[in-house]
C-alpha cells in the first residue's frame, strides 16, 4: 500500500548537505566462479575457461542493463556493487533502490538458471558514508575540457577534432568517491563474503532491516523471511538480515486519494530514520547539524 504524503514538513531542507550521508549499497557475487576459473588454471585461452568467460560477460551485461542514475554500479570481475545516497526528506529512494536491486538479482538468477550455473548471492545494507573530495580524475577531466575549449575558441582545432580528442580522454588514476569510507559497502561486502558460515547461504538475496520496518510481511510491498542475526567478530560488524523474496514494483507517480505521492510505500525508512537507528540517538539530527557547522561553518 502506498502511503500518503507526510502531514508535517520535512525537518531537513532540500539544499542542506551534511558531511555524513546515509548510503545504501548492494554487493552481488557469482557463486562458483572462482572454482571454475581455477580449474582452467586462470588461463582464459584454456578450453575449460570458455564457459566461465561467457558467464562473466553475460553477468556484466545484465548489470549494465540495470544501471541507472539512481542505481549506479561498479563491476569487479565476478562481483558487482550498486550504491546510492538516501534522502533525509523522503523514503522513496530507499524503496526505489530496493526494488531495483531485487530486479537486478532476479535477472541474474533467471540467466544463471537458464545456463545451468550455481546462481548468485546478493546482500543489501545501509550505513554512513563520509563525504569526500571529488576524484582526481574529475579534476583532470575539468582541466582537459577547459584546454580543449580554449583551442576550439582560438580556432586551433575543428569541432570534429575536439569531439574525437574528447572521446579519447583517459587517466592513469581513478576512484569512485561514493564508495570511499562507505560503511554500507563495507557491511554488504563482508556479509556476502561470509556466506553460509555467516548464516547467509546462497543463492539468495538478503536485506538489512535497518532499511525498513521489519513488521512488513509478505502480503505487503516487501517479502522477507525470518531475522538472521549476522555478525563479524573480525571486523566488529553486526546487522539483522532477512531473506528477500520480493519487492512490489511501483512508480513514483502512483496516486492515492487524488494526491501525488513521492514518499514510497509505508514501512520503508528515510535517511534520518536510518541514522537514528544506526546511532541509537533520537537527536541525531542535532549531531548532523553540528557536524555540518564544524565542517562548513554553516
Amino acid at each position: 500500500m502506498i502511503a500518503a504524503m507526510r502531514t508535517v514538513p520535512p525537518k531537513v531542507g532540500m539544499k542542506i548537505e551534511f558531511p555524513f550521508q546515509v548510503a545504501v549499497c548492494c554487493w552481488v557475487d557469482l557463486l562458483g566462479y572462482g572454482a571454475a576459473i581455477r580449474e582452467a588454471d586462470y588461463n582464459p585461452l584454456n578450453p575449460l575457461a570458455r564457459d566461465a568467460v561467457s558467464r562473466i560477460r553475460i553477468f556484466h551485461q545484465i548489470v549494465a542493463n540495470h544501471s541507472a542514475s539512481t542505481f549506479p554500479t561498479l563491476v569487479m570481475n565476478d562481483g558487482a556493487c550498486a550504491y546510492f545516497d538516501l534522502s533525509y526528506r523522503t523514503r522513496w529512494p530507499t524503496y526505489d533502490f530496493l526494488q531495483r536491486a531485487k530486479a537486478l538479482f532476479d535477472s541474474i538468477q533467471e540467466q544463471e538458471r537458464r545456463d545451468g550455473h550455481p546462481g548468485a548471492r546478493m546482500v543489501i545494507a545501509a550505513g554512513f558514508r563520509l563525504r569526500g573530495r571529488a576524484s582526481q580524475r574529475s579534476a583532470l577531466r575539468g582541466a582537459f575540457v577547459k584546454q580543449l575549449l580554449k583551442k576550439l575558441e582560438e580556432g586551433k582545432i575543428t569541432p570534429k577534432d575536439a569531439v574525437t580528442t574528447a572521446s579519447k580522454f583517459g587517466s592513469p588514476f581513478d576512484i569512485v568517491p561514493h564508495l570511499q569510507a562507505n560503511f554500507a559497502f563495507t557491511k554488504c561486502y563482508i556479509a556476502e563474503q561470509s556466506g553460509t558460515q555467516g548464516g547467509l547461504p546462497g543463492p539468495a538475496c538478503y536485506v538489512d532491516d535497518a532499511l525498513f520496518d521489519s513488521g512488513l510481511t509478505s502480503d505487503s510491498d516487501l517479502g522477507i523471511g525470518p531475522k538472521i542475526e549476522w555478525k563479524s567478530e573480525k571486523y566488529k560488524l553486526a546487522a539483522n538480515f532477512h531473506h528477500l523474496s520480493h519487492v512490489r514494483r511501483a512508480r513514483q507517480t502512483e496516486f492515492k486519494g487524488g494526491k501525488l505521492t513521492h514518499h514510497g510505500p509505508e514501512g520503508f525508512r528515510d535517511a534520518l530514520e536510518i541514522a537514528e537507528l544506526l546511532t541509537g540517538d533520537p537527536n541525531v539530527l542535532d549531531a548532523l547539524r553540528q557536524a555540518r557547522k564544524d565542517r562548513f561553518g554553516l
